[in-house]
């Protein structure tokens, strides 16, 4: 009877250890302000960093996700959704979406893979030590802004009125340095605003009555799932569209000029997630500036527009659409 016993609480004692390494293998929730069509290409990034650290699905990690579907209203359930989930870690990417993460959660650390105002937004105190449970990658580059202008200005010359457009309440910090670096440049700024995507045609409608001869897209959940649709608008109006990511340029806009979100991306996983999983804190990970930028240009949407991309500028360009 004893060795009976026995065996039965070595068994129990072999199965709870099974269950316990089980349960071991780290659970990263992945909160994200959009439809699961626009982060494709960034969570297949996030999983090759993961993965240059030795944490592969499903042996050594699990991904537990989340999307909006573009409604910012979602992002709070959603995050305690993923708290309550039990999750090791969060990684994020939008101010709302990292907002509403911190909502949910003091202690789980949360990891933005691109953010365009870190310290401006109240994210964290600082670069060099953000404090609390958050850090990440922030896309913020001063002079982001001034280059975009230039380049649209060497593609059109005597270029004068140019359109920034944003969804509302998104890339405020975004819009203002565009809008400044236009200004500083002499030329004007037409700020157009939308609070809903069945809003982008009159908006539109206002940059033709602004006679804008140009457009930057200033980058947002909401304009992100338009951006089939703002190509085809600024096709038609023959409005030179310029944004900070590949997207839109894929789905028809004339270029594009910003960090490599997808570099972005595989640091988060590999520079930050794989660190905080092995015990460092947060607050002891500085928070990390784009090193790598590209430009994009879709020369088929140039022909459309009648226009010719001068050689220096097709020189300069890490990707030409041509098809």
């Amino acid at each position: 009877m004893n060795r009976r016993t026995g065996m039965i609480a070595l068994l129990g004692a072999i199965a709870a250890t099974i269950a316990s390494a089980q349960r071991r293998r780290p659970r990263v929730g992945v909160l994200l302000p959009g439809s699961e069509d626009l982060y494709v290409a960034y969570v297949a990034a996030l999983r090759e960093g993961l993965a240059d650290a030795g944490r592969v699905e499903p042996a050594t990690l699990e991904l537990v996700f989340r999307y909006s579907g573009g409604s910012n209203e979602r992002l709070a359930a959603l995050a305690r959704e993923l708290v309550a989930a039990d999750v090791d870690a969060i990684v994020t990417s939008s101010t709302p979406a990292i907002r509403a993460a911190m909502a949910a959660t003091s202690t789980i650390p949360i990891v933005f893979a691109a953010v365009a105002d870190a310290v401006g937004s109240g994210l964290v105190a600082s670069l060099a030590h953000p404090g609390g449970n958050v850090t990440g990658l922030t896309l913020l580059i001063p002079d982001l802004g001034a280059k975009q202008f230039e380049l649209l200005a060497e593609m059109i010359p005597g270029l004068q009125r140019v359109g920034v457009l944003r969804g509302r309440g998104e890339g405020a910090q975004a819009f203002e340095t565009i809008a400044a670096a236009i200004g500083a440049h002499g030329a004007s700024a037409q700020l157009v605003e939308v609070d809903a995507g069945d809003r982008i045609a009159a908006a539109f409608a206002q940059l033709r009555s602004a006679a804008s001869q140009a457009l930057i897209v200033v980058d947002g959940p909401l304009l992100n799932g338009q951006r089939a649709a703002i190509a085809r608008l600024a096709t038609a109006q023959r409005l030179p569209t310029l944004s900070t990511l590949r997207i839109y340029v894929d789905a028809g806009s004339l270029a594009s000029y910003g960090p490599n979100l997808a570099a972005m991306w595989r640091r988060a996983g590999n520079g930050y997630v794989d660190r905080i999983l092995k015990g460092t804190k947060p607050a002891d990970l500085p928070v990390e500036q784009p090193t790598t930028f590209e430009l994009v240009i879709n020369l088929k949407t140039a022909r459309a527009l009648g226009m010719t991309i001068p050689q220096a500028i097709r020189t300069r360009a890490q990707v030409l659409i041509d098809e």
